[in-house]
């Protein structure tokens, strides 16, 4: 308020507006400040944490996975890793890095390599595949050895899992001509073993075991073939005392893509006919003395010839007219 009086000018200030206003003020930039400092937090926490927050080393599982399981020799499988990241949340999230397969017992071959590059599959999971293709049948076992691509996973863990690889089926059959022969004369076997399974066969390799129910021995039986059949001959030659009726097998004992199997047949293998030479000396001898009789059997049959064994049996005509006596 100003109040004149002649010259002089009075002014009256109302301090309580100011010191209202004053207060004001400083509310109102503690509060900007406050608004400032919120909204820094905010900014740190959506841009800055969600790349860094979490610790390095996170904890991760390995699974693998390969389908078609069991598959028949010849055939593949698709093999499948899958890592995830185990850690309390918030984590790093799905693994990265590569993984490297590996077979036990080693064989076989991975396509299109033994490593495969990890992909994103979920928040928190990440996968790759591999192809295998075995080398011999039986029981497996695939492993996948995780690398990390940083310092947010533990590096080195690894999964396993079991595959079965079966045997191609065969069957093999066995014929011999003659199949009718002297004992010591031979026959010849003739064996086939075919890939019976489905897809495209693969050719029997190896040799067949050949074994027979009487005495006699066998030519080796090493075999060939193209197109999923194999053969094999064998020489069979029946030893001494095997006449009679004789069972022939043969015995595929399987291959790296092949399961066993095995067959027979028979033969007859006949007596050997023998020849009989006698002579005595003195001859003509006295009556009353004694004369010594030598008797000679011979194997007459064709073939390497056996040597006859047992006894001769002594008789003399008129009946009665001497004794004899063995040496």
């Amino acid at each position: 308020m100003d109040f004149s009086y002649g010259k002089r000018k009075l002014t009256l200030t109302d301090r309580r507006s100011n010191a209202k206003f004053s207060s004001q003020s400083t509310k109102r930039a503690k509060n900007l400040r406050l608004i400032f400092i919120v909204t820094i937090a905010l900014l740190f926490v959506t841009l800055i944490i969600p790349s860094g927050y979490a610790a390095t080393n996170d904890s991760v599982t390995v699974a693998v996975n390969c389908s078609p399981n069991p598959i028949l020799y010849g055939a593949s499988t698709t093999c499948t890793v899958t890592l995830t990241d185990t850690a309390p949340t918030p984590n790093n999230g799905a693994p990265q890095g590569t993984v490297t397969f590996t077979v036990s017992p080693t064989g076989g071959s991975f396509s299109p390599s033994t490593t495969c590059t990890l992909a994103t599959s979920g928040a928190e999971t990440s996968a790759c595949s591999v192809t295998y293709a075995p080398a011999s049948s039986g029981a497996k076992t695939i492993t996948g050895t995780y690398a990390i691509s940083s310092q947010n996973w533990i590096n080195g863990v690894n999964g396993s899992t079991s595959l079965t690889v079966a045997g191609r089926t065969t069957t093999t059959s066995v014929s011999c001509s003659p199949t009718t022969l002297l004992a010591g004369t031979a026959t010849t076997c003739s064996v086939t073993i075919t890939d019976t399974s489905s897809g495209t066969p693969i050719t029997p390799t190896g040799t067949v075991s050949m074994a027979s129910s009487r005495s006699g021995s066998f030519t080796a039986c090493s075999l060939s073939g193209s197109a999923g059949t194999a053969t094999c001959l064998s020489t069979y030659t029946p030893g001494a005392g095997s006449e009679g009726s004789i069972t022939i097998t043969s015995s595929y004992p399987g291959d790296a893509p092949h399961s066993a199997s095995s067959s027979t047949t028979t033969v007859t293998s006949t007596i050997r006919s023998s020849s009989m030479s006698l002579s005595c000396t003195p001859f003509p001898d006295a009556v009353g003395a004694p004369a010594t009789c030598t008797a000679t059997v011979t194997d007459s049959s064709p073939g390497p010839p056996f040597t006859p064994t047992g006894t001769v049996t002594f008789s003399d005509s008129p009946a009665g007219s001497g004794t004899f006596g063995s040496t």
